[in-house]
């Protein structure tokens, strides 16, 4: 038998929805107890009869975010900065990452404005330049 993670939300909905498949709960209701609109919830719903409480954990969960950075280039860019950019800020260490190496997580542009990071490096580098020392927090 295959287990499944759920978050707390979504171990809570489980009475909720069992509540309405059995007609004791109206889905008004049930979209005011779990902030969601009525149409969400007839869509869950659905799902819920035909699945069960398997149907309410997200359908992304354990999968990589389609968004998420080159592992490669993150490790690039956070070594060029401790080795060539160790007292800079984090944007000012992005501008010379792109003017001095290219290096931008969106090369499909031919032209990449270096303000325009991702925040996913952005931080990466804000923490690296925070863990050294030189930097403080505001």
């Amino acid at each position: 038998m295959k287990t499944f993670p759920m978050s707390l939300r979504e171990v809570n909905q489980i009475s909720v929805f069992e509540r309405l498949v059995s007609k004791n709960l109206k889905q008004k209701e049930a979209a005011k107890m779990l902030n969601l609109s009525v149409r969400q919830i007839r869509k869950k719903l659905r799902k819920f009869r035909e699945l069960g409480p398997i149907s309410l954990i997200h359908a992304l969960r354990g999968r990589p975010a389609n968004n998420q950075l080159d592992k490669r280039l993150v490790v690039q860019a956070i070594s060029l900065v401790k080795e060539k950019y160790p007292d800079f800020g984090p944007t000012f260490a992005s501008e010379k990452l792109w003017e001095n190496h290219r290096l931008t997580p969106k090369s499909r542009r031919p032209y990449h404005h270096p303000n325009e990071y991702s925040d996913e490096l952005l931080q990466k580098i804000r923490e690296l330049y925070l863990r050294s020392g030189d930097g403080k927090r505001r």
